[in-house]
């Protein structure tokens, strides 16, 4: 079922490596990607809070006056193409989770 092939996914992605640079190149494309969201988020009125080391399947809480909060989850690329490896507790928490969306920022570098 899709659990399995999610599973599996990140067992190649641990085993091999996600492909997408070493550790310290992939931490820096995601801090650029997450101040990217943050600040397009704020220009656009929102109130932007980290979720970052919660582990709640998403990286930040966009609260707006008189709308939904957003739970956004920020993946970062450095180049065009939008590959990337996504957790279990991502997937989980975009199929249950009504307010999660996912952003996805290129060339965040």
């Amino acid at each position: 079922g899709p659990k399995e092939r999610i599973e599996e996914g990140m067992r190649r992605v641990a085993r091999w490596g996600a492909g997408f640079g070493d550790p310290e190149k992939n931490r820096e494309v995601e801090r650029a990607a997450v101040a990217h969201v943050r600040a397009h988020f704020r220009r656009l009125g929102y109130v932007v809070k980290s979720r970052e080391t919660e582990n709640l399947g998403y990286d930040l809480d966009a609260l707006q006056k008189r709308r939904m909060t957003l739970h956004l989850e920020v993946k970062g690329v450095s180049g065009e193409l939008t590959r990337f490896p996504i957790s279990y507790n991502e997937v989980e928490r975009a199929r249950t989770d009504r307010l999660w969306q996912l952003a996805i920022v290129t060339k965040a570098l």
